[in-house]
């Protein structure tokens, strides 16, 4: 993921590390609000990964 986004020239707040809810990063979506992305970790019952999406606190400064 991380290779396609720096590709279109996406700022990012974050490496890819492990958060809270899995593969995590953060990066500013076209008009620089800070956007986390994650994967979630593995799921109950086989169920598979979803990557889910959440904006982010305002960025300062």
């Amino acid at each position: 993921m991380p290779d396609r986004l720096k590709s279109v020239e996406v700022r990012f707040f974050t490496d890819l590390h492990d958060g809270p809810y899995g593969l995590t990063i953060c990066v500013a979506d076209p008009d620089g609000t800070k956007v986390e992305l994650y994967q979630v970790a593995r799921r109950p019952r086989g169920e598979g990964s979803t990557v889910r999406c959440r904006k982010a606190a305002p960025a300062r400064g």
